[in-house]
């Protein structure tokens, strides 16, 4: 292995750490803005994997990221035409980097992604963020992101112990 294909997972390794850090978040909130954070990360990490269609969707999450944390507290944040907007730029943007089919996969698993974090309640968020995991997953295998195949692992894992935490256990 060269010592750029190892930077190149070192950026993904700090993205997962941070993917993992927010399932394990008591509110929507807090989910969010720690996956800011990880998807500027990963979008680094797969843009030099050129593994573009996994990049642009994870860049494209910085933002959905910011404006969903918004609806909460700012009206203009609120707006249903911004679940739309998201999803519309998701699937543009699919089109704009399509490498392969492969492509359809970020592109599936950013829709479920942006409809998930619409959702005001974090239950609503866990489940859904759970769906887009197997779709990730063979998109990572496809381009060698050896964090982003352990992250699925993880966030599969660590969103069914917040399931059980926030979810299951308090009932």
């Amino acid at each position: 292995m060269t010592s750029y294909f190892l930077i190149i997972q070192a950026i993904g390794g700090l993205a997962l750490l941070l993917t993992i850090i927010s399932f394990q978040q008591k509110n929507r909130n807090s989910i969010i803005k720690i996956q800011i954070f990880s998807s500027i990360l990963y979008s680094l990490h797969f843009f030099l994997l050129n593994a573009l269609s996994g990049s642009i969707m994870n860049f494209i999450g910085i933002f959905r990221g910011y404006v969903f944390h918004k609806k909460t507290e700012k009206k203009w944040a609120k707006n249903p035409l911004w679940l739309y907007v998201f999803m519309t730029i998701i699937i543009i943007a699919t089109v704009i980097t399509w490498q392969s089919p492969i492509s359809l996969l970020p592109m599936t698993a950013s829709l479920i992604g942006t409809y998930a974090y619409w959702q005001t309640d974090a239950k609503k968020v866990r489940w859904m963020s759970l769906c887009s995991s197997p779709l990730w997953m063979i998109y990572n295998i496809a381009v060698l992101s050896i964090p982003g195949i352990i992250s699925e692992i993880f966030i599969a894992s660590s969103t069914i112990i917040g399931m059980y935490r926030f979810d299951v256990k308090r009932k």
